[in-house]
């Protein structure tokens, strides 16, 4: 959900990018059994996704939680409830481990298929449009 996203966010510092992010803060809370942050989640954050939500590794984490808060909370009217905002996210959705933390194609199946079965696909750009150069 937005919600636990958000909340996520709080604890991550400013200057980390995506990528960081997946190596000091989300591969280290996996479960033993799980590879998937979202499987660390109490049941009401998480459920089918409304929202696929593209952006860059490289682009630091903190514009990614400002695009999400700006589209959703600013832009949408009605803003979005939080915690019945529901999201498909790479980094916590996709399998994720030490020793996998570059994306990779074989994940490209998976983004396919989250993507049809949501209403909206959110595109994060930072000043340079990094999404858009891979």
């Amino acid at each position: 959900s937005l919600e636990a996203v958000l909340h996520f966010a709080r604890q991550i510092p400013q200057d980390l990018t995506t990528e960081q992010v997946v190596e000091l803060h989300i591969v280290p809370a996996l479960k033993p059994q799980s590879t998937r942050f979202c499987s660390t989640l109490a049941a009401q954050h998480t459920g089918p996704p409304t929202h696929f939500v593209s952006h860059a590794w490289s682009c630091p984490f903190q514009n990614l939680i400002q695009c999400l808060e700006h589209y959703f909370m600013k832009q949408l009217q009605p803003p979005a409830q939080p915690s019945k905002t529901m999201l498909w996210i790479d980094i916590f959705c996709l399998p994720q481990s030490p020793l996998k933390v570059a994306r990779s194609c074989s994940d490209m199946p998976a983004a396919k298929a989250a993507i049809s079965r949501t209403h909206t696909l959110l595109l994060c750009l930072g000043p340079e449009a990094t999404p858009l150069t891979r």
